[in-house]
């Protein structure tokens, strides 16, 4: 199972596991979270470029940390992109029941 923890409270997504819906690397849904992982964390690490915030990007086999520290002016956009990512968790979660659990820490 994909596990998916979204701390607010300091901008942190953590996930980590396997879906276990087919065979490591043939896994439409892990598939479909790293894609979204991978894309929070571009997207950050872009944002970062722009100094729009600091992050880290840590990522490794069935498992993911991603942080941004936004600047004042930034905390909307860089919330956004944590928010869309989220909404593909969920919706991924909706998909495939069991596969996935997303977690929400305020």
């Amino acid at each position: 199972m994909i596990k998916v923890t979204m701390y607010w409270n300091r901008l942190r997504m953590e996930v980590e596991g396997h879906a276990g819906f087919e065979e490591i690397g043939k896994d439409i849904i892990c598939a479909g979270a790293s894609i979204l992982t991978d894309t929070l964390a571009e997207t950050i690490d872009e944002a970062e470029a722009r100094g729009r915030c600091e992050c880290k990007a840590k990522m490794e086999d069935g498992k993911a940390l991603i942080w941004a520290n936004p600047t004042m002016g930034s905390i909307v956009e860089i919330k956004s992109y944590f928010k869309m990512a989220v909404k593909g968790f969920r919706l991924l979660q909706e998909a495939y029941p069991g596969y996935v659990t997303i977690k929400e820490v305020l």
